[in-house]
């Protein structure tokens, strides 16, 4: 099954390792920009399918450790 991942996530402010390996999502909410307490954010998901990876991720700043997907395209808000 693929999909996006739920508006919600961003709501889990207090969350400090996320790991997405192995996954079947093929795009991440802008509400990720809310994970502001994010220390690893593993989004290394199927290697066949593209991933959408909203431009937000800057917002994260105690990130440590970020793994992109091997195909992953930048959404721009609009």
């Amino acid at each position: 099954m693929r999909g996006n991942l739920t508006k919600s996530m961003g709501d889990l402010v207090h969350l400090r390792y996320l790991s997405l390996v192995g996954s079947a999502f093929e795009g991440l909410p802008q509400s990720m920009g809310n994970l502001i307490c994010m220390d690893v954010l593993d989004l290394q998901g199927n290697l066949h399918v593209r991933v959408t990876v909203p431009n937000v991720l800057w917002k994260i700043r105690r990130s440590m450790h970020l793994h992109l997907p091997f195909n992953f395209a930048i959404k721009e808000k609009f």
